[in-house]
């Protein structure tokens, strides 16, 4: 795994939903602040817990859907789904976990609610429209979450300027976010699996 595998599809930049007045102002930075101007910026990610019933209940399954999932892993989810739903199709590219997932769909198939594993990769081949579509979809949903959050975490949407005034002589560092075109949005793609990133016992550097 390197970074020269990761495929950048598209970027573009989010700006808040609407505008606070405090936005407009420059914000400075304190002398603590300062002292981490030096430090390589923090990449850190996000896993949210949800709550499966409430995500079936937010999606609308309801029980004559067909359920796709891409990279199910061992399927773990699988019971839920088919009690939500009418059928669930698995794409998952690994051997062990497809074996793992048509023994699941053994278990499973008394409920007559059947589960298809197909095992191939579905980023390496053009998606169908639809596929296309909920991708499009889904990254609206992003893009539109983002500008909410943005309103109130709008210092994310700045840049840092630096003013330097004579008398007396100093440097001021400070966040503008009235003249910046946003946060930068990057949807990419990378030739890795999930197994890739949670086998290794050290982060991988691609992450």
């Amino acid at each position: 795994m390197n970074s020269q595998s990761v495929k950048n599809i598209s970027e573009c930049f989010i700006i808040p939903h609407h505008v606070l007045e405090e936005s407009q102002q420059p914000l400075y930075l304190a002398p603590t602040d300062l002292a981490m101007l030096s430090v390589h910026y923090i990449q850190k990610g996000l896993l949210l817990k949800h709550s499966l019933s409430l995500a079936l209940v937010h999606f609308g399954i309801n029980s004559t859907d067909v359920i796709l999932e891409i990279g199910p892993g061992t399927g773990n989810l699988i019971k839920k789904l088919l009690e939500a739903g009418k059928r669930f199709i698995a794409v998952e590219i690994d051997t062990y976990m497809v074996l793992e997932l048509q023994f699941r769909g053994i278990e499973e198939s008394d409920r007559q609610r059947p589960v298809k594993v197909d095992s191939q990769d579905c980023c390496r081949r053009d998606p169908p429209n639809s596929q296309a579509e909920f991708v499009n979809s889904l990254l609206d949903k992003l893009k539109h979450s983002l500008s909410l959050a943005l309103v109130h975490f709008y210092p994310f949407t700045g840049r840092f300027m630096t003013k330097k005034e004579e008398n007396p002589h100093l440097y001021l560092v400070y966040v503008d976010c009235s003249n910046s075109p946003g946060a930068r949005f990057i949807y990419a793609t990378l030739d890795v699996s999930v197994l890739d990133i949670l086998s290794p016992t050290e982060v991988p550097l691609v992450v």
